[in-house]
Parts: structure tokens; sequence; C-alpha cells
């Protein structure tokens, strides 16, 4: 009789050969023994599958589709495959450390509201420290930033099985190199989230990063899950198509607003989001101010970019929205943003004169 693990480790892979061993490797290092590691091969071309097979541990299972299913359906036939109480999504080229799968158990054993745990991570090549940099967000906090930027890295993620049964949750295709960024929304709406201060593992940046090959498709699929979210709360004030990336572009992607129509329309819609959000979540004043802290750190930022890009000027939507005001942050933080926002924009200007 085959014994369940605790843990299923699902690693979807395609012509992964440059970095699928060290991710194995840091898979089967863990500290925590009652796992397995089910690595669903999408039909590679280059020396994926010999790689995998080298490796000698019964808790390795390859699974290799008979024909390309594209990285959500391949996700989602590793879940249906898993054995485990719980499964722990890994990508081919990251790595995870030692204590990621303890920390990740603690966490679900000890809470039947938490449906998804993860981490921070290191990145490789190496940047200063961690990413999140700060202090990990509230579990409310990090739900709403899913409206905003998700800070979740996908190979930390550690989730409840059943709930992906039991509500009926899984990779949608359709949103194709989103499709993470859209099952974190649905699970948000079922259960907690919660992510820890401890560094789970490591995030690999290089030139065939989904994230830069696929960047468009990823963009356009992203935007187009996130108007409906958004449309579910704003409910009669629907997003147009355009509002929708103007609100990617100036608060996801943290380019500058072209003009100060297009900022104080995002700052109208944000607003707007961010009451219906604690209002749909019933969050108590507490929790509330920490969910409109950081609904106003985005918008400051916003703000911030128009300013640098435009003149000190576009500094008056600062306060356009008592809701997003900087009294929310910082107080010096925001005054001295504001005063190098004006430096900035007074020496490129003299620059641009004597050019």
């Amino acid at each position: 009789m085959v014994t369940s693990p605790t843990v299923s480790v699902v690693m979807t892979a395609y012509n992964g050969e440059a970095y699928i061993g060290e991710a194995i490797e840091g898979v089967l290092s863990q500290s925590f023994p009652d796992f397995e590691l089910l690595v669903v091969d999408d039909g590679s071309s280059d020396g994926t599958v010999e790689i995998v097979r080298s490796f000698e541990d019964a808790r390795l299972r390859l699974v290799q589709n008979e024909r390309n299913l594209g990285i959500s359906n391949s996700r989602n036939r590793g879940n249906e495959l898993a054995r485990g109480r719980y499964l722990a999504a890994h990508d081919q080229d990251d790595i995870s450390y030692s204590n990621r799968l303890k920390d990740e158990v603690e966490v679900l054993e000890a809470d039947p509201e938490v449906v998804l745990v993860c981490g921070r991570v290191d990145s490789i090549p190496s940047k200063e420290e961690p990413w999140p940099s700060h202090v990990p967000p509230t579990a409310d906090v990090l739900a709403w930033s899913l409206f905003t930027g998700s800070k979740i890295t996908h190979s930390t993620i550690c989730m409840r099985r059943s709930t992906l049964r039991d509500h009926g949750i899984k990779y949608e295709q359709r949103y194709h190199y989103a499709e993470d960024f859209e099952l974190f929304h649905k699970l948000s709406e079922v259960g907690t989230l919660v992510m820890l201060p401890s560094v789970l593992g490591a995030y690999r940046h290089h030139e065939k990063n989904t994230s830069l090959v696929k960047s468009a498709e990823m963009s356009a699929n992203g935007q187009a899950f996130l108007r409906e979210r958004y449309n579910e709360y704003l409910g009669s004030a629907l997003l147009s198509e355009s509002d929708m990336e103007s609100v990617w572009q100036l608060v996801i992607s943290n380019r500058a607003a072209a003009s100060a129509v297009e900022l104080d329309r995002v700052g109208s819609l944000l607003s707007r989001l961010v009451d219906c959000f604690v209002a749909h979540r019933g969050l108590n004043a507490s929790d509330a101010d920490l969910v409109y802290s950081a609904a106003s750190d985005k918008w400051q930022q916003a703000v911030t970019a128009a300013a640098r890009k435009h003149g000190p000027s576009f500094l008056r939507f600062a306060s356009a929205y008592p809701n997003l005001e900087a009294t929310r942050t910082s107080g010096l933080d925001a005054v001295l943003q504001r005063a190098d926002v004006t430096a900035r924009y007074m020496r490129n200007k003299m620059i641009r004169s004597y050019s």
C-alpha cells in the first residue's frame, strides 16, 4: 500500500536542462522529509528528461506529457496526480532552500483557515537583500496587493490541496503566463494568504524568463483577468480596457502618467476600489487602516513618477483623494519625496535649457 506524503512538490519542465538539476537538488535537500517531488515534463527536446532520470531518489516521480499541453495545463496535471495533503509549486529554474517545506507546513498545520503560504526570495544574480525587502504584509494587505501588483513568488507557494478541490480552483489556460496571478486571487477569496518573513528560496533572473520572453502576453492576460476583478468590486463604475491599461501601467508597472487626466482617472478608480475592498472583506478599523496605507503608498508612487516627468505641479494629486493621502504613510518620507521630485525636475530642466 502506497502511503500519501504530507507535501507534493509539483515542478513543470520544458527544455530546462540549464537549471533543472539545481532545482531538483534544492527540493531533495529539504529538512522536512515527508514529501514527493513530481516533475511534469511538457515535451522537452533537450536533455531535461535525462537529467531528471539521473536522480536516484524514491521521492522523485517523472511524468511525461504525450504532447505539449502548456504550462497551465501541465501544472494542473501535476496537481491532479499529486498524492500529498499540500501542494508546493516549483518552477524549473528556481531554487528552494532546505527550510522551505518545514516552515510552510508548520503554518498550514497550525491554522486551517490558511489556504496558501509563501515567503521571501533571494535573487540570482544576487541583489542587496531578499524580495520583498520589507516586513511581510498582513493577510489582508497581501490580498489587497494582488490588485496593485503581486508580491508572491510562485516557486514559494504551498497550498492546501483540499481547497483547490472543494472550490474547483485550478490554473486557467485562458490567462496563460498570468495563470498564477489569477490563482492567487481565487484563493484569497476563500481563505487566508500568509507570507512568511523567512527566505524560502531563490528566484533566477535570466534571458529566458517568462516575464521577459512572454511579457506582452503576460501583460495582456493579466490585464484581462484583473479588469474582471476590478469590475466585480466596483459594480457600476466599470473599467474600460483603456482604464485597465492605465491602471496596469501606472500602478503595477510604475510608468509615469501621460497626462493629468490619466493620473486623476487612475486615482479615482484606486480610491473607489480600496473602499470596496475594505467593505467586501468587512475589515475592522485597524486592519482597514493597514490596507488604506498600502493603497496610499501605491498612489503616492504614481503621483511621484508623474511629477518627476511633468513637474512639481502634479504633486497636487497627492491629496486629491482623502483615503489615499500621504498622511497615511511617513510624513517625513513624504516631505523628502516631494523635495526630491522638485530638485530632480529643476535640475533636468536646466540641463535641457543648456543642451
